[in-house]
């Protein structure tokens, strides 16, 4: 086996250069001369005569921020192979997801009715020719559960409900922003969980003492002000929530946002474990805002903050499933959804295959 050390390479011409370089090197099967940072390698005479010519060339190449470098491998066997190079970087992960290892996409990016995303009956959802969908609102309720991963609520479980953590994230832009005098009558542009064992599907049981954490990851509740919105905690029916810890929800986005505008909106849940809290981070276009929520291993507990169970750890049994909704004063148009996860093995889902 012969390394050669070529330094500096960072681009894609020195790459092709070193493939040219191991051809030439097959090809004259002679004496070759190679540089090896600060020293120097003869090869002697390869073959002779009628000898079988040399069996196979390998390239490995690694690049690293510390190391501006790549290594040729040349191997002198067909039956060993070729050495592959390292995966290159997953794309598209979001860094708050990747840095906590939720590489694999569960959902998304596609938002597609009656496919991955379901709207309650009466709902007033449109599918957009670029694939968008826009909640007119208003119907069927007021309280802003107008589509989900999930389909209706209550008989045969259908769609997707994600436990385990993840890394959840809606692109979404709503009309209207609030002005003096506003006033909401019939909901307003929301994007949040609740537990799907709080519904009525078959099979699925409830969780001890009935709970059901809700997570509003964006609430555009404020009349004057359409840069603040609401990220926080409400367990029902205890009605147990992040101001039981006193931690506010208020969260602002960016001052001259523009909502009328996409912009992505996330929340990071990473379970507790026995040794390290749970948590809930919240992010405005890639940036981490408001509070972050954290609490401890869940231990069998019927309610908030009691025994077996510290403050908001239920969520670490339940499975959220994803809802949008709005108010006729503000339609909501929402272009892409995505979830990253560790795997999908801690998920319920029935009929909406892998992304």
């Amino acid at each position: 086996m012969i390394i050669v050390r070529i330094s500096p390479i960072a681009h894609a011409a020195d790459v092709a250069e070193g493939h040219r370089l191991a051809l030439k090197v097959c090809r004259q099967c002679l004496g070759v001369t190679m540089h090896m940072k600060g020293f120097r390698k003869t090869i002697a005479q390869v073959f002779g005569g009628a000898a079988v010519l040399i069996a196979a060339v390998a390239a490995y190449f690694q690049f690293t921020q510390q190391q501006a470098s790549h290594e040729l491998l040349f191997m002198s066997e067909v039956s060993k192979g070729f050495e592959p190079s390292p995966p290159p970087a997953l794309s598209g992960v979001p860094p708050q997801a990747a840095a906590v290892g939720y590489l694999k996409r569960t959902l998304g990016p596609a938002v597609t009715l009656n496919t991955n995303w379901f709207g309650l009956p009466g709902a007033n959802l449109r599918q957009n020719a670029d694939g968008s969908v826009t909640d007119i609102g208003g119907v069927p309720n007021h309280w802003n559960a107008h589509c989900s991963t999930v389909r209706g609520e209550s008989g045969a479980f259908y769609g997707v409900a994600f436990g385990g953590g993840g890394y959840f994230e809606a692109t979404f832009s709503w009309a209207n922003p609030p002005t003096a005098g506003y006033q909401h009558t019939d909901g307003w542009p929301a994007w949040w969980a609740t537990s799907v064992e709080s519904e009525r599907f078959n099979g699925v049981a409830p969780l001890p003492g009935g709970q059901n954490l809700e997570y509003d990851s964006y609430e555009a509740m404020n009349r004057t002000d359409n840069t603040e919105y609401n990220a926080g905690i409400i367990v029902w029916p205890q009605n147990f929530s992040n101001r039981n810890t006193g931690q506010s929800g208020s969260t602002h986005a960016p001052q001259g946002t523009d909502i009328t505008k996409p912009h992505r909106v996330g929340f990071l849940w990473v379970p507790a474990t026995a040794s390290s809290k749970g948590y809930i981070k919240n992010y405005f276009d890639g940036v981490q805002v408001g509070q972050t929520y954290t609490w401890d291993h869940y231990a069998g507990g019927k309610a908030p903050n009691t025994r077996g169970e510290p403050t908001f750890s239920i969520i670490d049994v339940q499975h959220f499933r994803l809802w949008f909704g709005t108010g006729t004063k503000n339609p909501m148009t929402v272009y892409a959804v995505n979830v990253w996860q560790s795997t999908d093995a801690n998920n319920m889902r029935v009929g909406v295959p892998l992304p």
